[in-house]
Parts: C-alpha cells; sequence; structure tokens
C-alpha cells in the first residue's frame, strides 16, 4: 500500500508533457530550420525535438510552458522582422527572460558568433544562440543578464566606432567598458593588445570585436582604471618620442606597471629577447610584450622596475 502510495505521488509530480508540431512559412532551407530548431532546443531546454524539412515543421513534447515559449519563438524568428527587440518572461525561474536582439550591422555570420562570443563571456550568460537567417541573437537570462547583453549588443551593432570609452556598472565592485581603438587596424594588433592589458592588469575577462576594432572588459574600478591607462598609451600609431611610463597600483605597496620602449627599428626578436632577460635577471614574472610599438610591460616593485629600466637602456644603445 504505502509502495503504491508512493507511486501515485511521484506520477503525480512529474510536469504533464504534450506533443506539438510548429508548421514552418518563412523558413524553407534546411539549414535554417535546423538552426531555429537548436535555438528553441537550447533556449528552452526541449529534449524531445525534432525537425521534419520535407514538411517544414518542428516537432516537439515538453510542457505546456515550454510549448509556449517555444511557440513565441518560432513565431518571430520564421517571419521577416521589423528589427524591433522581443522579450518574453518564463512563469517562474530566475532565468526566465528571454530576449531576441535584432542587428542591423552585425551583418555577416563571423560577426554575429563574435559579438555572440563576446557577449556570452563578458556578461556570463549561459544561454545565448543565434540565428543568422534572421541576423538574430536569442537570450535566456536574469533580468540583469538580458540589460547587460542589450548594453554590450548596443555598443557593438553600430556602423562605426565610438570615441573613447563607454562603461556600465555591474552592481557595486565591477563595471563593463567598450574601447573603441583607432590604431589596431589588423586582428592580430587587436588581439595583442588585448593580451597585454588583459595579463598586466589580471582581468579575467577580456575580449575583442574586430569589426569595430572594439575591446570588451569586465572587472573591478581599479582594474578597468589600469586598462585605461595602458589602452590610451599603446593606443597609438608610434611610439614616437615616448618614454617610460608608469601607473602605481593603489593599494599593492610598492608595485607599479611601467611600459618600456626599444627603438621602432628594433627587431621583433630583439625585443622578445629583452623582456625574457627582464624576466630572468630582474625576476619579475608578470611582463608582456606589445610588439607594434617595441613596447614591454612590466607590473613590479621599483626595484625590479629599475632593473627592468636599466636592461632597456642597455638594449637601446
Amino acid at each position: 500500500m504505502h509502495l503504491l502510495f508512493l507511486v501515485n505521488a511521484l506520477a503525480l509530480a512529474q510536469p504533464v508533457e504534450f506533443d506539438r508540431t510548429i508548421r514552418l512559412t518563412h523558413t524553407p532551407s534546411i539549414q535554417s530550420q535546423q538552426e531555429l530548431a537548436t535555438v528553441i532546443r537550447s533556449i528552452i531546454e526541449i529534449r524531445q525535438l525534432t525537425v521534419d524539412p520535407a514538411e517544414r515543421q518542428i516537432s516537439m513534447r515538453a510542457t505546456g510552458e515550454q510549448i509556449a515559449a517555444a511557440e513565441w519563438i518560432a513565431a518571430r524568428l520564421d517571419t521577416v522582422s521589423d528589427g524591433k527587440q522581443q522579450e518574453y518572461q518564463l512563469p517562474a525561474g530566475g532565468e526566465r527572460f528571454v530576449r531576441i536582439f535584432y542587428v542591423t550591422h552585425v551583418d555577416t555570420t563571423q560577426k554575429l558568433q563574435e559579438a555572440a562570443t563576446a557577449v556570452r563571456a563578458t556578461v556570463r550568460v549561459r544561454r545565448l544562440f543565434t540565428y543568422p537567417s534572421r541576423q538574430a541573437i536569442v537570450v535566456r537570462g536574469t533580468e540583469s543578464e538580458i540589460l547587460m547583453s542589450a548594453w554590450l549588443l548596443d555598443r557593438l551593432d553600430r556602423p562605426a566606432a565610438q570615441n573613447g570609452r563607454q562603461e556600465y556598472a555591474v552592481g557595486e565592485a565591477e563595471v563593463m567598458r567598450a574601447f573603441y581603438l583607432t590604431t589596431a587596424d589588423l586582428p592580430q594588433k587587436l588581439q595583442e593588445m588585448a593580451t597585454v592589458v588583459r595579463s598586466t592588469g589580471q582581468i579575467r575577462q577580456v575580449f575583442t570585436y574586430n569589426a569595430l576594432r572594439t575591446i570588451l572588459l569586465r572587472g573591478t574600478p581599479g582594474q578597468m582604471a589600469l586598462a585605461e591607462w595602458m589602452i590610451g598609451r599603446l593606443d597609438r600609431a608610434s611610439a614616437g618620442t615616448a618614454v617610460a611610463d608608469s601607473y602605481r597600483m593603489p593599494g599593492e605597496g610598492d608595485v607599479s606597471v611601467r611600459l618600456f620602449y626599444l627603438p621602432e627599428t628594433a627587431p621583433v626578436e630583439r625585443l622578445q629577447e629583452v623582456a625574457v632577460q627582464i624576466r630572468s635577471s630582474a625576476q619579475v614574472p608578470s611582463i608582456f610584450t606589445y610588439n607594434s610599438l617595441r613596447a614591454i610591460s612590466v607590473r613590479g616593485s621599483s626595484g625590479q622596475l629599475a632593473a627592468a629600466q636599466e636592461i632597456v637602456e642597455q638594449a637601446s644603445r
């Protein structure tokens, strides 16, 4: 008797599932149908979902709430959009907000994937997927994650880069910033600068968007201040008459970050050799190079920076 009662109780606790078929009208290609099915399956977390390309339909077995959300997504992606953002709220759960972002200037599949990767990683949102057929990015998350995603996509979906930087506060402890560069005219330069800033500033979340020469960062206000200082000195066409410049790290005692420059005519191989020498002789583990300006970024104590300066001066003679 007790066993039968337990079985009945468990059966009642299971959500009721239904069979549903969604017919597609404006999605003729097999690839688009598969992509739409992937978006629905992943965003709504429907395990039993199949596509019939010949009949242009998506079949699923899911709860009523899941089916309602799936129908909402399909109805908006299976048609030509007016470009306005669309939002749907699931009945319960922290990640109950679903928003469809239609982008205009992120106009290739590569740009769309690059923007999606940057937003997913910077916001730390779990469920974000692209639908190239409609130049759409679909995000499911908390209200704050949706707002952060909207801010970032607005920074990226532009015909041209803006001047300087833009900032978004993430609570009291973190901020997001978008830096638009003027001289990183090749993806390699952009990645190289992002790597120097990430590594020197010990910033975990640094990402690039090549189309607008943009570096996206998320970290503490202190990390963002250092990043702004570094980018301001590295984002130039030539080192010119630049001299060694330093940034004192707040709350780290005698530690500073300093940028050293070799002559512009110095081979890249020589730059790397000097960096290795500084790391070894001055015992500085945090040292990184930016080849375009023949720059060396060093983070260390005043004694370590003095030793690094002596090595750079000898190498520049």
